[in-house]
């Protein structure tokens, strides 16, 4: 996590400690809830400039954060001299200040000796920056690796001679890994835009060769190279004859990869180099920061400090950078897993297997696939499994030599950045420090809505004329009335201002039809207009746009330019707007009414007894049009009505799972898709003029469902329905005119209770806020809920009328910010915190089942506890206190919904 802060006293918390899935690890008795130890409070990070600071100065700053409640530090020497967020600061001094030196030493015991006074424990990076590395000479074999290809296109005159005779490209940068030859069976540039680049305002353009390989034709000819680089090769016979061929050749070298960087014109030691980035695919990198260590650091003082009050040795999110992840043991390590030889293939795996996300504008300048269904994708999940392997044992080697310095361990965020499986590697980590209580849930979420609202051309369905002379900063509602709410309209604000865009013309009776396409635009009466949108409303009205003017007629907006004949000129020219017939006048509150009178309808509209907002989106380029649409407040059950014929898909923002809308009706070219919506949840709904690639989309769907069908997934030949019990019998109607009976099996849903809470221990018989727990009232933090089920329930009997066993569903209540659960150790997908609401079944065991339920707290309702204590700039924050504390933690019911799966074909 790289920060351009370079002040002493500058903290970020750090929550690291317990796991979600190991809470036995953190349970306390009932008496530490208000003065839990230290190692198990949140710690600041302290982000340390060089150690030419004050050590009273970083003692101090330690006290004080004990005093506050935390736990201690997170130490981090950052030392960003020259590194990628700017020049290094005048008069700094890498070789005297640097990561290892005395003078380091001395201020890592000050901050060791702080901690063990005011009773805290420390983090500690292995290295400066972000702990990626340490100072080292250049050569040392512990540093990164990475492997770099070259390639060459025979051309037809070398394939009809047969034989290809000549030196390699880049012989000479770096050890020879392999020489590869493949028939290529196509070629394509491609290229697109990538935006949100941080620090990049404009889009950033990727670019790559595409590369379709002939499958069976990739072959190691690295023996066919000499000692001095010569390729001596004869094309086989099978080749000769084809048009396209491509030799590869791959080099590995020593990155010399900084993470921190240092202008020195000096090699004398190696604090000089800077502090490089060590190889992270082999215990071999490990021993490099341990073998720096033992050199410069652990002193015997040391040793018994960190023994005292040191917590876990810590590296933070992985910022390296590579062509592709290597090290120089990966093609052994590879054969030992998989029983074959990488070399063939490493043509797949070098595109975009370097940092995923640092990267993402530079995934690799050619990609390769293999001509068969999987594209080859097999070769490269065996290659990223073997980088986990390896990770993983630099992981353990660290963490068993922290352990040996009596340390609880490493903390690290696993495998962030780099193309591994992140869960794979968690394990391997004492403490892992990544997004947990649901941000990176969050984050995915608000990423894949943002990408749906970035696709194609937003459509609106209506355009307020609004005219200010300075804007209110409170973005105060214009029009109040709900009557456009309610009915779904969608609606902006235009300026007269805006009139003069290129794209402020009316064709086909909508307003800027390449942009948003308005169809109608409203004038407020308590609006005024200019002298000059006269005109310009006429000519829009003229050329086919329904102009609305609500309320009472518009006013002159008012400027000192206008003479009086001018303004006499406006009345007549208002008289003669409002007299054009394509030109109505309605009450406020009667917009919506005149809007279906001229035959208009919302691209969404809404039929609900709450309230959803909703936008539309069309896509021409892939074909499909998005709808979203947001419930607020209060849970409620509706309708949405959509301007499309297209086939619908629901788009889950919580998974990034997709699939065909079951039920719903068409007439004509509007489509009507029932939905019910809890307070704050949305709805993402894509039409598709053709049906998406990659998912089953049966050639019926329902028009009618009983509400004991509470999930659904689409098989090939139709749709897997899961039934619940119901008093009443259920009933499915088709499109194709037919219906059947549903008929369950599946005993009522039943609660889960005698839950237990931690950190510290609460039995509860029913699930309710802190606030309404004695020891817990004006506390934040992480609840850990635990309870046990069996499954299947005692009074039912396995297996139905046709033929299937039962399924079962987890049903929570609404929380406030995030949930996740565990089934049985095994993390369920990522859950909608408004309708937190799971099929559960294929982690479900015959017997006893666990259940794990992680729910943050925000933090007000600690910090309303010490509001007279706390200052900002002197400031206090007095006026905040009448505030109410916030429910927090997991209240409610919580609910196993058993349910039947009943395959409905196209038949039916």
């Amino acid at each position: 996590m790289v920060t351009s802060r370079h002040v002493v006293g500058f903290f970020a918390l750090s929550l690291t400690g317990c796991e979600a899935i190991q809470p036995s690890n953190c349970t306390l008795s009932p008496d530490h809830f208000l003065h839990p130890p230290s190692r198990e409070r949140p710690k600041f990070r302290y982000w340390l400039p060089d150690a030419s600071v004050n050590a009273e100065t970083v003692e101090a700053d330690i006290r004080a954060s004990g005093d506050i409640g935390a736990g201690g530090v997170e130490f981090l020497p950052f030392y960003n001299y020259g590194g990628e967020l700017g020049p290094a600061p005048a008069g700094v001094n890498w070789s005297t200040y640097g990561f290892g030196t005395p003078a380091h030493l001395n201020l890592f015991i000050a901050a060791l000796k702080a901690h063990k006074q005011a009773e805290l424990v420390m983090d500690f990076s292995l290295g400066p920056n972000q702990g990626q590395g340490i100072p080292a000479h250049p050569d040392d074999e512990g540093l990164q690796w990475d492997l770099h290809s070259t390639q060459v296109s025979i051309s037809p005159s070398v394939a009809s001679r047969g034989v290809f005779n000549g030196t390699i490209p880049g012989w000479g940068d770096g050890r020879l890994v392999a020489a590869v030859s493949t028939a290529v069976v196509s070629r394509a540039n491609v290229s697109y835009n990538v935006t949100g680049v941080p620090g990049v305002t404009s889009p950033t353009t990727v670019a790559y060769e595409d590369l379709v390989l002939q499958d069976g034709s990739l072959t190691d000819i690295t023996s066919n190279v000499s000692g001095n680089g010569i390729l001596t090769w004869e094309l086989p016979v099978s080749l000769t004859n084809r048009s396209d061929h491509e030799l590869f050749f791959f080099y590995e070298t020593l990155s010399h990869n900084h993470n921190v960087h240092f202008p020195s014109n000096t090699t004398a030691t190696i604090w000089d180099n800077g502090s490089y980035v060590v190889d992270h695919y082999s215990a071999r990198g490990a021993q490099t920061v341990k073998a720096f260590w033992e050199q410069h650091l652990l002193t015997d003082e040391l040793r018994g400090l960190l023994r005292d009050v040191g917590n876990h040795g810590w590296e933070d999110s992985i910022e390296i950078r590579s062509n592709t992840s290597w090290t120089r043991t990966l093609p052994t390590r590879f054969k030992e897993l998989f029983a074959y030889d990488l070399r063939p293939y490493l043509p797949l795996i070098i595109f975009g297997n370097n940092n995923i996300n640092l990267q993402n504008t530079s995934p690799g300048t050619i990609r390769c696939t293999l001509n068969r269904p999987d594209q080859g994708q097999g070769y490269v999940n065996d290659y990223r499994k073997t980088l986990a392997a390896g990770y993983q044992e630099y992981l353990t080697t660290l963490s068993q030599w922290l352990k040996s310095l009596g340390v609880k361990g490493l903390s690290s965020q696993p495998s962030y950045n780099l193309p591994m499986d992140m869960e794979a590697s968690i394990p391997y980590v004492d403490a892992p420090e990544y997004w947990d209580n649901g941000l990176q849930a969050a984050m995915d979420y608000m990423s894949r809505l943002q990408h749906v609202q970035q696709l194609g051309v937003p459509r609106t369905d209506i355009a307020f004329y609004n005219k200010q002379s300075a804007t209110d900063p409170n973005l105060e509602t214009v029009y109040t009335s709900e009557d456009l709410v309610d009915a779904g309209w969608s609606y902006t604000y235009l300026s007269p201002d805006n009139f003069d865009l290129p794209q402020a013309y009316v064709d086909d009776g909508n307003l800027a039809p390449e942009d948003a396409a308005y169809q109608a635009m409203v004038i407020l009466g308590s609006q005024n207009l200019t002298q000059l949108s006269i005109a310009k409303l006429k000519s829009f009205t003229e050329a086919g746009l329904p102009i609305i003017v609500a309320g009472s007629a518009p006013g002159l907006y008012a400027s000192e330019s206008q003479i009086i004949s001018e303004k006499d000129s406006f009345h007549d020219e208002l008289i003669d707007l409002l007299n054009q017939k394509n030109v109505y006048h309605v009450a406020e509150g009667q917009i919506s009414q005149k809007l279906r009178d001229l035959n208009l309808e919302p691209r969404v509209g809404v039929r609900t007894n709450g309230t959803w907002y909703s936008t539309w989106r069309d896509d021409k380029a892939s074909g499909i049009s998005y709808a979203y649409v947001f419930g607020d407040l209060v849970a409620a059950t509706g309708e949405v009505v959509v301007q499309s014929k297209n086939t619908p898909y629901f788009l889950d923002l919580w998974t990034g799972a997709r699939q065909p809308v079951l039920n719903y009706r068409t007439d004509g070219s509007t489509t009507t898709i029932p939905l019910q919506l809890a307070a704050n949840q949305t709805k993402i709904i894509a039409f598709a003029a053709k049906t998406m690639r990659g998912l089953a989309t049966p050639a019926f769907h329902a028009t009618e469902v009983s509400s004991n069908v509470i999930g659904y997934a689409p098989v090939g030949d139709g749709f897997e329905l899961h039934v619940a019990a119901s008093s009443n019998p259920g009933l499915i109607r088709l499109s194709n005119a037919s219906e059947t009976p549903l008929h369950s099996h599946v005993p009522e849903a039943f609660e889960l209770k005698s839950w237990t809470l931690r950190n510290t221990t609460h039995q509860l018989d029913k699930l309710v806020s802190w606030n309404e727990l004695p020891a817990a009232t004006n506390t934040s933090g992480v609840g850990y809920y635990h309870t046990n089920f069996t499954w299947p329930p005692v009074a039912s009997t396995i297996g139905s009328a046709n033929g299937t066993s039962f399924g079962a569903y987890l049903n929570f209540p609404p929380v406030l910010d995030a949930i996740t659960v565990y089934v049985n150790g095994a993390r369920l997908p990522p859950l909608d915190f408004a309708s937190p609401f799971a099929d559960a079944t294929s982690y479900l065991v015959d017997g006893n089942n666990q259940v794990v339920a992680v729910v943050p707290g925000t933090m007000w309702n600690y910090l309303r506890s010490i509001l007279p204590e706390i200052r900002s700039s002197g400031r206090e924050f007095s006026s905040l206190a009448a505030l109410p504390k916030t429910d927090n933690g997991l209240v409610g019911v919580v609910t196993v919904v058993p349910f039947e799966p009943f395959h409905l074909k196209a038949y039916l």
